[in-house]
């Protein structure tokens, strides 16, 4: 992945091989500018709060999604991106 290759990194908090503060961890510091949005249906408060700090994360939904909300924060996400691109 190249920087501008995406605006959003989308993960789960719960994977089979990484845990979601392991992605977005890596995610940040290989790509410190990439938001990301991260999803969960079964963590701990404690690890949701770790994941928030774990790096760029811009929002955290819960499941089951809610498709407005999924909008509503890729939006969010993409209205930082060109605003950052037009400075």
């Amino acid at each position: 992945m190249d920087v501008g290759d995406c605006y959003a990194f989308v993960t789960d908090v719960k994977m089979p091989l990484l845990s979601g503060d392991q992605v977005v961890t890596y995610i940040s510091q290989k790509y410190p500018e990439q938001a990301c949005l991260v999803i969960t249906g079964q963590a701990e408060k404690e690890k949701i709060q770790r994941i928030a700090k774990a790096g760029n994360v811009r929002s955290i939904l819960l499941k089951p999604l809610d498709f407005d909300k999924l909008i509503e924060a890729l939006d969010n996400i993409n209205s930082s991106y060109e605003l950052s691109s037009d400075l």
